[in-house]
């Protein structure tokens, strides 16, 4: 019986965590007297976005990345035709006529954002 008896709290979480919540911004933390860092002026670079020309039989592997060496990458977010999908995911073609939209944003730990929107097949 005595569970939480030293510290006499919930044993749940006050807040939400959870499916649908937004990436929180990372945390800016700094020790006193430490050396300042440069400040992070460049945003994400993101690689492997799908070709503009592709078949009708062809399956779109999701193989998208985000870079950034000075503050790190706290959000990329990927969807084809503004439905969320995610990485290693394959999208079969067929049957799919018309044009049709990748987007990849990728922020990066100073807020900076690129965002690319690929249109193709």
């Amino acid at each position: 019986m005595g569970v939480n008896v030293a510290y006499n709290q919930p044993p749940h979480t006050g807040f939400h965590l959870g499916a649908g919540m937004e990436q929180p911004a990372a945390p800016n933390i700094r020790y006193v007297g430490a050396p300042e860092e440069p400040e992070d002026t460049t945003p994400p670079i993101i690689t492997g976005m799908p070709a503009e020309q592709m078949k009708e039989d062809d399956v779109l592997k999701v193989n998208v990345k985000a870079e950034d060496l000075e503050s790190g990458i706290t959000l990329l977010k990927l969807t084809w035709d503004d439905r969320v999908v995610n990485q290693g995911d394959e999208i079969t073609l067929t049957g799919l006529a018309g044009k049709h939209t990748f987007t990849a944003r990728a922020v990066n730990g100073a807020g900076l954002i690129t965002e690319f929107d690929g249109h193709c097949c």
